[in-house]
């Protein structure tokens, strides 16, 4: 059954909430199969019951991070969309709201998904944290910035560089 939706998005945070040139808003209307249309500041969800209560449930987590500064990009927009497929979608205010460092020009740094946000509070939380994954993935960055004060209190060395013909974590 066809419903529709009107959520109110202030002017601020439209810009980031759609994208440039609409970006983000046809993403949107595509995984969730809505209409969306910005009419004087309100957007009107038009689709499926079922899919527009999700599509309203997604634009409000993304109104409440725009207004706490966060920047909406491609990949917060899909990392959404699937946390609102598992329905934790609420797990993005979440992870939004957990700051590791600031950078030299004040910018927050944040977790950008459930398990680096995991990975931080497991770091301070414990003793001995292990994090094993690809390279470029915030690993060795996220603990010697969290490390509370203690940056020397951790090792980090790449099985490329261990000078070692095979790897001794992976075989």
């Amino acid at each position: 059954m066809t419903s529709s939706s009107e959520l109110e998005i202030p002017i601020e945070n439209e810009k980031s909430i759609f994208g440039s040139r609409d970006r983000y808003i046809r993403q949107i209307e595509k995984a969730l199969d809505v209409s969306l249309i910005e009419r004087n500041g309100k957007l009107k969800i038009v689709g499926e019951s079922a899919d527009v209560d999700k599509t309203e449930r997604l634009i409000r987590q993304l109104v409440s991070l725009t207004e706490r500064g966060s920047e909406i990009s491609e990949q917060s927009i899909t990392y959404a969309l699937t946390l609102l497929d598992e329905s934790k979608e609420n797990s993005l205010g979440a992870i939004d709201r957990e700051t590791i460092i600031h950078t030299i020009a004040g910018r927050p740094v944040k977790p950008k998904t459930i398990g680096q946000r995991d990975y931080v509070e497991s770091i301070r939380d414990r003793m001995i944290t292990f994090g094993i994954g690809p390279a470029g993935t915030g690993k060795t960055y996220s603990i010697q910035k969290d490390a509370g004060g203690k940056a020397g209190d951790f090792a980090s060395q790449p099985c490329t560089e261990t000078g070692a013909e095979e790897c001794p974590h992976h075989g």
